[in-house]
């Protein structure tokens, strides 16, 4: 006993912590909650693997996207250029072609007429050679062949092709 009289302490019991409200948690409380977000930590990693392996594999898609883009580029520019080159021995054929093509209307011009002519017979041929990619057509084509005026004595006749297909008529 003590000395003086006075009241006996008594020992006090911790009081919860209720100043914020919350119980106060348990150690078993914060395990779990720890393991779950250890669980979602372990989740997060697979998915940031799984991000890591595609864009992995969208960086090797992607170069072997430019390679083949560099590739098509260097065949089209191959390719204009052989146009360009066609285009210049297009328009150089068709040059040679309208010249050929004055020439032989010029033989035309100047057909001697002869006693009891089978000038169908003899323009064919000629036509042929005018537009040699219809050559198979021509004597389908050819309709009527004569010359035009009076015979006379010295003078050459012009002569005259009527087309039955008017489409061998404009090439010619």
């Amino acid at each position: 006993m003590p000395p003086t009289p006075s009241k006996t302490l008594k020992e006090k019991k911790a009081k919860p912590n209720s100043e914020s409200g919350h119980p106060q948690a348990s150690n078993n409380d914060i395990l779990e909650a720890i393991l779950e977000l250890g669980k979602r930590v372990t989740g997060i990693e697979s998915q940031l693997g799984d991000i890591k392996e595609q864009n992995r594999q969208n960086t090797a898609m992607s170069a072997s996207l430019t390679k083949t883009l560099q590739f098509n580029s260097e065949e089209l520019n191959e390719i204009k250029k052989k146009v360009l080159e066609l285009e210049r021995a297009n328009s150089h054929l068709l040059e040679e072609n309208k010249d050929l093509k004055k020439k032989v209307m010029e033989q035309q011009r100047g057909l001697k007429e002869k006693k009891d002519e089978n000038l169908r017979a003899s323009i064919i041929p000629i036509l042929k050679k005018i537009a040699p990619e219809f050559a198979a057509d021509m004597e389908r084509a050819v309709d009527v062949v004569h010359r035009l005026g009076k015979r006379e004595d010295n003078r050459t006749r012009q002569v005259i092709i009527l087309f039955g297909l008017r489409h061998v008529k404009d090439e010619v």
